[in-house]
């Protein structure tokens, strides 16, 4: 295997806690998701968080190139963006900023979810219960043009 490419995301000033509460998600739910999982990952790989007094600095893989729309993706290809949103939901993650440009696309036409700094915990199963469905999920379908299963 050679190298790998990587990604640093630096906080900018104020922007130190939501590093830090990223680095969290990424650690605790996502790498672990990662390390369980045969499918194509969700999210890129996470290889640390690093802070000194002046800088917060999260280390992840490179993923490919954002999108611009999602008027890019096939129906097959958002239909497994949108399973890999459901998939991030199933493990408690609301993503909180799915728009063209939190997802990448590699050279193999693979979609990976990045830029978790909106992101937070929630139980979709209790939510269904209450509302019928989880409003993010249901707005991504909305938006990503892929009709009710």
């Amino acid at each position: 295997m050679g190298p790998s490419t990587v990604v640093l995301k630096f906080a900018r000033d104020g922007q130190e806690p939501a590093l830090a509460e990223e680095a969290l998600l990424y650690e605790h739910y996502l790498s672990p998701l990662a390390a369980s999982s045969k499918q194509q990952p969700v999210a890129p790989k996470f290889y640390g968080h690093f802070s000194s007094d002046e800088h917060r600095i999260l280390v992840l893989s490179y993923a490919g190139t954002p999108l611009e729309s999602f008027d890019q993706l096939t129906v097959d290809a958002k239909t497994h963006l949108f399973d890999q949103v459901q998939t991030l939901h199933a493990i408690g993650i609301v993503h909180g900023d799915l728009v063209p440009n939190n997802v990448t696309r590699d050279d193999d036409g693979m979609t990976t979810i990045i830029d978790f700094s909106h992101s937070w915990l929630h139980d979709c199963e209790r939510r269904k219960k209450q509302a019928g469905y989880c409003d993010e999920l249901r707005s991504f379908r909305s938006q990503l043009g892929l009709a009710e299963s």
